[in-house]
């Protein structure tokens, strides 16, 4: 692969909102099967996703011992920017969908034409 290239996708790395919804839920003291019923996922799919926010953050998150789920300190210096991230996105969505309500109609209401 040209080293041009692979330096440009290096630029496009990013988190998955999902799994990090899915880390809050956790951090904020949900059970992995509480959180894969808000998220409509398995159990076993958050496992998965927590393990690969770990992966692609090269740091382990959360202390499992038995029931019990606590941060590491990684986790715990993540979930303050993770907030962050997840409060920008939804300020956003509400920002757009504000502004759309009064300059386009919605997409309901197009798709009665047809």
């Amino acid at each position: 692969m040209d080293s041009n290239i692979a330096q440009n996708l290096t630029s496009y790395r990013h988190l998955d909102l999902s799994i990090l919804r899915s880390f809050v839920l956790i951090a904020d003291g949900r059970s992995f099967g509480e959180t894969a019923i808000i998220m409509d996922r398995s159990p076993s799919a958050i496992t998965l996703q927590i393990q690969k926010l770990e992966c692609f953050l090269g740091a382990r998150l959360l202390n499992r011992s038995g029931r019990s789920i606590t941060l590491t300190r990684a986790g715990a210096a993540l979930l303050a920017d993770v907030r962050k991230l997840l409060d920008a996105n939804d300020q956003l969505l509400d920002d757009f969908n504000q502004r759309l309500a009064g300059i386009a109609p919605s997409l309901e209401d197009s798709t009665r034409n047809y």
